[in-house]
């Protein structure tokens, strides 16, 4: 974590976002998130170092700390096969990333979330069962 971006490493591929990109980071369930600035998930990947010396390196640089519960935990709904809020298109990658979660495809499901996202939903999970929000700018 810097001034002016953060770098990630996880399973040796390493991702790193520029301090303008991001709106706010917080942990949630031992997951590190950051958010993009429409609101939408940057990255979420379980996090290694204790919670408190992540907000204070992210603090001590000057991003927006929002704690450590997801800011929009509410307004997750449970992603059924064609729920009728989505397009058919997204219901379409959430069923092919359904699948990669039960299947333990993990990079699949990392494609097809980033996908997902590109439509201006954001998506988590709890084991293969799939969570989504539409985009919003966080209040911190």
């Amino acid at each position: 974590v810097t001034d002016s971006e953060v770098s990630l490493t996880i399973y040796n591929e390493e991702s790193v976002f520029s301090k303008d990109s991001i709106s706010g980071v917080f942990t949630d369930e031992k997951h590190l998130v950051l958010l993009g600035t429409e609101g939408q998930e940057l990255f979420r990947e379980k996090l290694e170092p204790a919670v408190e010396k992540a907000a204070d390196a992210f603090r001590a640089h000057g991003y927006v700390w929002l704690g450590t519960e997801d800011p929009f935990k509410e307004e997750y709904k449970r992603w059924v096969p064609d729920t009728p809020d989505l397009e058919p298109g997204a219901n379409a990658l959430f069923k092919a990333r359904e699948k990669a979660l039960k299947e333990e495809e993990k990079a699949d499901a990392k494609e097809l979330k980033a996908e997902i996202s590109k439509l201006g939903i954001t998506v988590r999970e709890k084991g293969s069962r799939q969570y989504w929000r539409i985009y919003q700018t966080p209040s911190a």
